[in-house]
């Protein structure tokens, strides 16, 4: 086979590989306990990478199973002093800082 058409079936073997890892663990991330040393977050607290956590998103009403996510990972700063679309989400989703906190 030529190499260069080797090369490409093995980069998307490995890229098929890999989506399915980062699925797996986010599926397992989902069941994260709500840290105890949480405090509200502000626009400073809106950056690349950041874990953006929601209490409410736990409460007895929300989760009656407990297994909801109540965690973000925010992949793109928008208006990071917005309450509704201050960043945009690992899911894809925008969030803002209504209800938001950050662990300490």
């Amino acid at each position: 086979m030529n190499e260069l058409i080797q090369r490409y079936i093995d980069a998307v073997k490995h890229t098929r590989s890999a989506g399915i890892k980062e699925r797996e663990a986010e599926e397992a991330a989902d069941f994260a306990k709500l840290p105890k040393n949480l405090r509200p977050a502000n626009a400073k607290d809106i950056v690349e990478g950041a874990v953006i956590w929601y209490p409410a998103w736990k409460t007895e009403e929300n989760d009656p199973n407990g297994d909801d996510r109540c965690w973000n990972l925010v992949c793109e700063v928008l208006n990071p002093s917005d309450e509704r679309k201050a960043y945009c989400s690992h899911d894809g989703s925008r969030y803002g800082l209504y209800g938001a906190h950050i662990e300490l």
